[in-house]
């Protein structure tokens, strides 16, 4: 009796000890499984933030060379607008009409301020021309002021030994004398006549 106590004991613990070792097996699987699944959806997640970047910086690198190209193209319209503005005004000193040529020299002048500012030589040159413009219209005053103001602009921004600076001294001073300022006249000339002499230069351009 003893012995089949013993025995059928014994096979409960066995038994027992099986299910235990079963249900250790079997959470320890799961237990990986959970860890397998979470490492795959750690490196989906991984994969899906890289592709993510990878088109936002795309999308960027696009985005800014769409605005590049439409920069350039406004920036290419906007030379063809100032050069047919130039082209024209230089028509109108050419054929004599001198108050037109003003008006179209003072709206060029005004949209190359505003696009490049006045440090900028082709500003400079624009006034250059206005003051020709005026000074063949026998707006004397205005010729002085304007041919004053491209070389003080080019004197600040650029350069005061040049050939273009010396050229400009000369716009001036033939002004000047025009408007009976034969002193201010001189004391250009000789500004000028200075700078060629600097650069072994007989400059015999004027501004007729």
């Amino acid at each position: 009796m003893q012995k089949f106590v013993n025995a059928q004991l014994e096979t409960a613990y066995n038994k027992t000890k099986k299910q235990k070792y079963s249900t250790t097996k079997k959470f320890k699987s799961s237990k990986t499984v959970v860890k397998t699944t979470l490492r795959h959806h750690q490196i989906s997640t991984l994969k899906l933030i890289s592709t993510i970047t990878l088109m936002k910086k795309t999308l960027l690198a696009a985005l800014l060379l769409l605005a590049a190209n439409a920069a350039q193209a406004q920036k290419t319209e906007q030379e063809k607008q100032l050069h047919e503005m130039d082209s024209t005004a230089r028509m109108l000193i050419a054929d004599g009409k001198f108050d037109k040529a003003i008006a179209a020299f003072t709206d060029y002048t005004a949209k190359v301020k505003h696009l490049r500012g006045e440090a900028d030589t082709i500003y400079i040159d624009g006034l250059v021309f206005l003051g020709k413009a005026y000074f063949r219209a026998k707006r004397l005053s205005k010729a002085v002021e304007t041919a004053q103001k491209a070389v003080d602009l080019y004197g600040k921004h650029f350069n005061t030994k040049d050939k273009r600076y010396a050229w400009y001294l000369d716009n001036l001073s033939l002004y000047l004398s025009s408007n009976g300022q034969h002193k201010e006249a001189l004391a250009n000339s000789k500004k000028a006549l200075k700078i060629y002499e600097g650069l072994y230069t007989n400059d015999r351009d004027m501004a007729l």
